[in-house]
């Protein structure tokens, strides 16, 4: 058996890539993602699906095709697998440049970026924060925040859904 790179199922019959690098076509009933479709042919990354999974409520992808385990669930799937960062309890982490809260990484530990991209604000942990220390990274944090505040509030990503009730605003309130 192998595991889903993508949420964690760990029933996978094929291994998802071969080690030549080719996807196996293989679908996760959990997830829904097709090695070698999904990601090669649809542009899609395993963080995008991901995120698309989980904010879409992590369905069963199977579903009227076969019925989930008895003792499915996926959010015990993500965190057992590691799929999510093992480094604390929470499921997701926190952009600090707008508040967006569906995070699969902290943006740093320490002097180390995820290199995640904010599908909300656009940030680019280790990219667009880089900075000598930790103050002026808060510093980069705040003028990045400026320029997407003064831009409207835009939503950046085109493979992560806006969640339904999405407010901009009360997403930054909750940084203070």
């Amino acid at each position: 058996m192998h595991t889903c790179p993508v949420c964690g199922y760990p029933a996978l019959a094929e291994p998802p890539r071969s080690r030549s690098g080719g996807g196996s076509y293989e679908i996760c009933p959990s997830c829904g993602f097709e090695f070698g479709v999904t990601d090669d042919d649809r542009g899609y990354s395993y963080v995008d699906w991901r995120r698309r999974w989980v904010d879409s409520g992590m369905p069963w992808a199977s579903e009227g095709i076969e019925p989930p385990p008895a003792d499915w669930d996926p959010s015990a799937q993500l965190h057992a697998a590691a799929v999510l960062s093992p480094r604390d309890d929470e499921p997701f982490h926190t952009c600090p440049v707008c508040g967006y809260r569906r995070l699969f990484h902290p943006p740093w530990v320490d002097d180390s970026p995820s290199d995640e991209i904010c599908p909300c604000c656009a940030t680019h942990f280790g990219y667009d924060d880089f900075a000598v220390d930790e103050i002026a990274r808060a510093t980069r944090h705040q003028e990045l925040r400026n320029d997407w505040t003064e831009a409207g509030y835009p939503w950046f990503s085109s493979t992560t859904t806006m969640p339904p009730d999405w407010d901009p605003r009360r997403q930054l309130a909750r940084l203070s």
